[in-house]
């Protein structure tokens, strides 16, 4: 017992990659930033009116063959969220009062759940009986359903029929339909434990090739003097962090009976 205690704690395991087993299905969850959204003015002023995203989460599967002890090729299935919404650089900005208060206005955040396929290649590096380092390459495709809302936002006034209109805006997700091709690079340092199993740490980038995902078009104070109107754009390329369970199984692995068999 005590022996098994000492190799559980100490670097001299005898579970390393070389004789690994060669299936891996790999859990991950974690958090990521998206592309920057461009405001276009097409007329007027409109700087008080901004594009804005928030950090975001996401969920990941992925099997995992191992070609060799350096080589593994994967499949993974992802569920990404693509947040938006619109700030106001001060309070009251859109009801014509731009010099009353000082503080950001954040509307309602819009969320788009991006469902996820790629494949991928990854070559690994032994650091040691338990740590390793692994470079991955993704090429794969999201899915965005196209959509268009309109809105029309009002100014206070104690009779709506009579408010002026201050914003009208439209917002398209992914116009002109189809998938989004992308590709993703990822560098991960894992652990790897008695089992086998391993718990990993992942900074990763995603490029889309589509850069029409996301548009929305506004006019502001339409029909007076101050009249303004623009466009918001972006993507859903981003960059972030995964933290990763690897669950293995396969030869020189015992199946589960067996091991708990030999723990009794």
């Amino acid at each position: 017992m005590w022996l098994s205690l000492f190799f559980l704690f100490s670097g001299l395991s005898v579970a390393n990659s070389q004789n690994a087993p060669r299936n891996e299905l790999e859990l991950k969850l974690g958090r990521h930033w998206m592309e920057a959204l461009r405001n276009t003015s097409h007329s007027g002023s409109s700087g008080a009116l901004n594009g804005w995203r928030p950090g975001a989460f996401a969920a990941e599967c992925a099997f995992t063959y191992r070609l060799d002890p350096k080589w593994a090729f994967g499949v993974m299935l992802s569920l990404t969220d693509a947040p938006f919404t619109y700030v106001y650089e001060k309070d009251y900005a859109l009801l014509g009062y731009p010099e009353v208060g000082k503080r950001l206005n954040k509307e309602v955040l819009e969320h788009q759940w991006l469902p996820g396929l790629s494949l991928g290649l990854g070559r690994r590096w032994e650091l040691g009986s338990r740590w390793g380092f692994m470079l991955k390459a993704h090429y794969g495709i999201q899915f965005m359903n196209g959509s268009t809302t309109r809105y029309r936002e009002f100014s206070l006034s104690s009779d709506p029929d009579s408010a002026q209109l201050t914003l009208v805006r439209m917002d398209s997700f992914n116009e002109g339909g189809g998938l989004l091709p992308f590709i993703r690079i990822g560098a991960s340092l894992d652990r790897m434990f008695t089992n086998w199993n391993r718990l990993g740490l992942e900074v990763f980038a995603l490029y889309s090739f589509r850069r029409d995902t996301f548009r929305s078009s506004y006019m502001l104070y339409p029909g007076t003097s101050g009249e303004s109107s623009g466009t918001i754009e972006g993507g859903v390329s981003h960059a972030g962090l995964r933290l990763s369970y690897a669950l293995t199984w396969g030869p020189p692995k015992d199946p589960a009976y067996l091991r708990r068999a030999a723990r009794q």
